[in-house]
């Protein structure tokens, strides 16, 4: 494998698609072992300082911002999540969240036209 020319992502595509064909777990152990269940979240936590499970609402975030609803498909693509819950849960937050920032400009709009500056911060 080392000197590949293959496109990375190409490369772990078909990675991907062999270990799901073979049913073997894509992360082992030197001994062909799957790694302990917390492996991945550790690994984060040991190199940046925070879980994955952080990593994953921030993908959502920024994919959802940039793109909505096609964005909240997008990052559950990205972060391997196929549920249907999952992508409501985490649409219903998108949504929460726009009308939270629509609300906040409302209530700064409505705040420049009070005499005297009553919200003035």
């Amino acid at each position: 494998m080392r000197g590949s020319t293959m496109a990375p992502i190409q490369r772990t595509l078909r990675l991907c698609a062999e270990c799901l064909s073979r049913k073997r777990p894509a992360l082992i152990t030197r001994s062909g072992k799957g790694v302990g269940y917390n492996y991945v979240s550790d690994q984060w936590r040991k190199h940046f300082g925070i879980g994955e499970h952080i990593v994953r609402t921030e993908i959502h975030e920024s994919f959802a911002v940039a793109r909505g609803a096609e964005g909240t498909e997008l990052a559950l693509a990205a972060c391997g999540q196929r549920s249907a819950q999952t992508a409501e849960d985490y649409q219903t937050e998108r949504v929460y969240k726009a009308r939270l920032t629509k609300l906040q400009v409302s209530m700064m709009e409505l705040a420049e036209d009070l005499p005297g500056g009553a919200f003035d911060v």
